[in-house]
């Protein structure tokens, strides 16, 4: 039975090996299976951060203006909104940028050992 919690799990591994756009992926996959379908302010500062580090500003500034709206992400997004750039400085985003992978590749779950082989590489 497939839900929430799998997608969820397995973006922060992804995100952790420098796949940023797997991670992505799964993060917002996470999100739309949501069973009540509202949205997880977690997740969306998670994607608002995959989106800074992508450098797709625009949309990483769409899911900031509805974190400004919540109670406990209201700080965080109205800080970033202001120092988009500064983002990278943190140490932990700092070493996903560097270690990400920029290539294009075709991902497939039914072959692990193969994305394996190219993190390795990478």
């Amino acid at each position: 039975m497939r839900d929430f919690f799998l997608p969820l799990s397995s973006a922060e591994i992804y995100l952790r090996l420098g796949m940023v756009n797997v991670s992505m992926q799964n993060f917002f996959e996470a999100q739309e299976a949501i069973p009540n379908y509202r949205k997880s302010a977690r997740m969306t500062k998670r994607l608002a951060e995959l989106n800074i580090i992508n450098e797709d500003y625009d949309v990483a500034k769409k899911y900031l203006k509805i974190l400004s709206k919540t109670l406990f992400y209201k700080e965080f997004a109205q800080n970033k909104l202001a120092n988009i750039e500064k983002f990278k400085e943190n140490k932990f985003w700092a070493s996903v940028a560097a270690n990400r992978l920029t290539k294009d590749f075709l991902f497939s779950y039914a072959e692990p050992d193969q994305l394996f082989g190219l993190l390795f590489a990478h």
